[in-house]
């Protein structure tokens, strides 16, 4: 089968694949109302609503919406049902308010964030056939992109501070370059591919810090399901193997960092990370209770949520806006204007909000479900939620027409929503890199066209 062949449009029909996912979404929340609380069945109906937006639009778009969403439904709904399904519980990491009182203001404010963000985004096609040509055309390019951010990366140990952000950017390019790859008749793009993924998982073993191969593996991802046509069983084995790797992951990672951060591992990290995994996998069948309550404690954001929800407004009256008025200083005001503006990290809106104070080295955010309800409670939050996700909807709206002009646009959208789509982020954290990563695209995209003569 020829480049061209395996690059045509999916067989899809919009409106089946649309009815198919409104009926299956309307059968999960009808049947949880039998055994479960209204908001809670609402809350499931939705979580699957948007796992399967996802689940079809992959092989059309570039779906960082609905992979947004799903992560959001993951840490926000689904990690706290199952913690409150259970009856182990964590000393810390567990759910301050009970289950009605958490999921009628969770649930709500995330249906006004979904259907904020999905608003007339269903018909919307990448044009491959045209950034094909484009790559085609400029055989060099995937590389050069790939190379530039090769450098970047090595380069970002030696910069000082004030340009660690832009180089972060940069260093993502070959992610990019590895999407354009994909497009081209190169008899060892998933030989680069596979090189590629290995040389981050063995990076980010030795740093003991997962996100960034997560993250991109989810990307790359979306550019390979261009080029493969894959069917849904393939789809489904493919979600089964990633559940059970980022399963394996997570039980792993709170030892391996004991071992190699506390302990100060002196041995191969990459093997004692292998030794831990396969331990993991030798007895996996015997689906030890604890070991999926310790999965699910890292996969469950709602602690933080709850522990807002049980402050605001008994102990403490709402911020009214103050986290979030800092935040948009942070991200529209350049430094030498605001010099003591807030950074990103999410520390000072994480211990302003939960009370909780972090230890030197320790990052957690509230989420924008937090931060949103500890700012304007319940209806509060709705309202924000709402117009956040117009905001990011109209972002991708516009990604999707300049496609018309710039046909590979699409194609820089995971660079621009790469910390958008985690769940656990603050508003500082998202709105900073969305700000900043939408400036160097249009800096990069303008200045390669008119200073260089290459178009990206």
């Amino acid at each position: 089968m020829t480049s061209v062949n395996l690059l045509q449009s999916h067989s899809y029909q919009p409106f089946k694949a649309q009815t198919a996912i409104l009926f299956l979404s309307f059968a999960v929340f009808l049947i949880c109302t039998l055994s479960e609380y209204f908001y809670t069945a609402l809350g499931l109906g939705v979580a699957t609503f948007v796992f399967l937006q996802l689940f079809f639009q992959l092989g059309r778009t570039i779906p960082v919406l609905e992979i947004m969403l799903t992560m959001a439904a993951a840490q926000w709904i689904i990690g706290p049902y199952i913690d409150y399904q259970t009856e182990a519980e964590h000393f810390k990491y567990k759910m301050y308010v009970e289950e009605l009182e958490y999921m009628q203001v969770v649930v709500p404010a995330f249906l006004a964030f979904v259907v904020g963000t999905l608003w007339a985004t269903g018909k919307k096609v990448v044009d491959v056939q045209a950034i094909r040509a484009l790559v085609m055309a400029q055989p060099q390019l995937p590389y050069w992109l790939i190379g530039i951010g090769i450098v970047a990366t090595l380069a970002g140990a030696l910069v000082p501070s004030a340009l660690l952000f832009v180089f972060f950017l940069l260093s993502n390019l070959k992610y990019i370059g590895l999407g354009y790859l994909l497009l081209t008749d190169s008899k060892y793009k998933w030989h680069i591919l596979a090189g590629a993924l290995l040389f981050v998982l063995a990076s980010s073993i030795r740093a003991g810090l997962f996100h960034d191969f997560i993250l991109w593996s989810i990307l790359l991802f979306f550019y390979v399901s261009f080029v493969k046509r894959f069917s849904i069983t393939a789809k489904l084995l493919i979600l089964g193997i990633s559940f059970l790797f980022l399963f394996l992951l997570q039980s792993v990672k709170h030892e391996y960092r004991m071992l190699t951060w506390e302990n100060e591992y002196k041995g191969d990290k990459i093997e004692l990370f292998t030794s831990l995994v396969l331990n993991k996998l030798s007895g996996i069948d015997q689906a030890e209770e604890n070991q999926v309550n310790d999965v699910n404690t890292r996969l469950n954001q709602g602690w933080i949520i709850s522990l807002i929800l049980q402050r605001y407004p008994e102990q403490e009256p709402f911020a009214e806006g103050e986290t979030v008025i800092a935040a948009i200083e942070a991200s529209a005001l350049p430094r030498f204007l605001a010099s003591d503006k807030r950074g990103g990290g999410g520390k000072e809106t994480f211990e302003r909000l939960t009370g909780l104070t972090l230890l030197g080295g320790t990052a957690m955010g509230v989420s924008l479900m937090g931060e949103f309800y500890g700012n304007y409670g319940p209806r509060g939050a709705i309202i924000s939620f709402f117009v956040w996700g117009v905001l990011l909807n109209a972002v991708y709206n516009r990604f999707w027409k300049l496609q018309a002009t710039l046909p590979s646009i699409m194609f820089w959208l995971p660079l621009v929503f790469l910390q958008v789509i985690k769940a656990e982020s603050d508003l500082v954290t998202v709105l900073n890199h969305l700000i900043k990563s939408l400036i160097l695209v249009a800096l990069i995209i303008f200045g390669s066209k008119n200073f260089m003569k290459i178009k990206v």
